[in-house]
């Protein structure tokens, strides 16, 4: 409000009031001026939103992404804060919870865009939310960072429909289904695969590929899927079913409080005598693995990143991460905590903040745009760098496998130029 004290004082008393009472945010243009909104980062402060689940049963997922992201900005803030053009600014992170509900990730992703008036949004850790969300953004003319949400239909959109607001930092599921084909053929040679995936569009989009690639791969393989909602937690008669189909491979697609439902009920059964299980979304936080233990005991997971220096970020990463939370980050935190720097970089890279809302995010939209394969972000994961709009924004990824094996070991097994010892539990 620095920079707008004539109009301040020259709006009328109550207006002053509400303004004072409840916040920039609830208070339309026009009752200050016919020049639009101007913004906290104007006064010194610039808010950035998060949208994930953050309580509910996906709240395991939602916090560690919310975690990687603050990491980030208070890396930054205990440095002085952050430089555009000749002034710092402090940066608070704005939580929007969408609690694994479509509808949820809608509203808040309004209220941080009109009510809290963030300048960019980054996080959404459900495909199926954020695609219902894709279109306010776009409207909205808001910068978006995906950071978890894995469907192909995101960046499939943001090409088509040429959302150019909208950026997919997530690895898609074609970057697994491949990957995960080879994989399987190298380490179990199976005649079988099954697929136990929650019904979301993320899941059945990949089952629906992989049902299409794997037999390709592996000539005469059968690939069978069994779904179920995400609020199921008795998976017996789904077990049953896949005990009966006997798979040499059981690919795991699911998350939150359902996962631990499975490994509990999987572990009970014996099958991991019979088959090689591989999982997906917090089977790679090592929270997971803890409080799993030995019931986890040769499931692999997908991990994208391991406690290795990619980068001279990677172990600085992993340790305030670990001194935040107790436990290093899973791979949806550290997407996170990159999707952050490339939005902090992008800020970097504005020669101002004009303190107008709209003008300043088609700014950083102009600015995230320039980190492309001629000038990268750094991040814990590798350098970063957005395709082009018509490739949909994407980001290349390199995604690490991981298998958890007795005594607590964790072992990359995948890529094979990194791989440890892979340990059959079929053997």
């Amino acid at each position: 409000m620095s920079g707008d004290f004539s109009v301040w004082k020259a709006a009328p008393a109550n207006t002053r009031r509400r303004i004072l009472k409840g916040g920039l945010g609830l208070v339309s243009a026009a009752a200050l001026s016919g020049t639009g909104l101007r913004a906290a980062a104007a006064d010194g402060e610039i808010s950035i939103g998060f949208v994930g689940p953050v309580t509910g049963p996906f709240a395991e997922l939602g916090t560690a992404m919310r975690d990687g992201a603050l990491v980030a900005v208070e890396n930054v803030n205990s440095r002085g804060g952050l430089r555009i053009g000749n002034r710092a600014y402090s940066v608070k992170l704005v939580i929007g919870d969408e609690e694994n509900v479509p509808e949820r990730a809608v509203a808040a992703t309004r209220r941080l865009i009109e009510v809290d008036r963030v300048m960019g949004i980054l996080g959404y850790a459900i495909s199926t939310n954020l695609l219902a969300a894709m279109q306010l953004l776009q409207d909205s003319k808001i910068p978006m960072v995906d950071t978890s949400g894995r469907a192909d239909s995101i960046p499939k959109q943001i090409a088509e429909k040429r959302m150019d607001y909208l950026f997919q930092l997530s690895p898609t599921n074609r970057d697994f289904v491949d990957l995960h084909g080879e994989l399987i053929r190298h380490y179990a040679k199976p005649k079988r695969v099954a697929i136990l995936a929650f019904n979301t569009d993320f899941a059945r989009e990949y089952a629906n590929q992989a049902e299409s690639v794997w037999p390709r791969l592996m000539p005469g393989v059968e690939v069978k899927s069994f779904y179920v909602e995400a609020n199921k937690m008795d998976l017996q008669p789904e077990l049953l079913q896949i005990r009966r189909f006997d798979p040499q491979v059981l690919w795991v697609l699911l998350t939150g409080t359902q996962s631990y439902q499975f490994v509990d009920q999987f572990a009970a059964s014996g099958m991991i005598k019979r088959m090689v299980p591989l999982g997906d979304s917090i089977y790679g936080s090592e929270l997971f693995r803890n409080k799993n233990g030995a019931k986890v005991d040769f499931h692999m997971a997908n991990a994208i990143t391991d406690r290795k220096p990619f980068t001279d970020l990677t172990l600085p990463f992993y340790d305030a991460f670990k001194a935040k939370t107790g436990n290093n980050p899973p791979y949806y935190a550290v997407q996170t905590h990159d999707g952050m720097l490339m939005i902090l970089e992008a800020l970097r890279r504005m020669p101002r903040l004009s303190g107008d809302v709209a003008t300043d995010r088609t700014a950083l939209r102009d600015a995230l745009v320039s980190i492309n394969d001629a000038k990268p972000v750094k991040g814990a994961r590798g350098m970063l760098a957005f395709a082009p709009l018509e490739k949909g924004r994407t980001v290349a990824v390199k995604p690490v496998i991981v298998q958890y094996q007795p005594s607590n070991r964790t072992t990359v097994v995948w890529p094979l130029d990194q791989a440890g010892k892979f340990m059959d539990p079929r053997n």
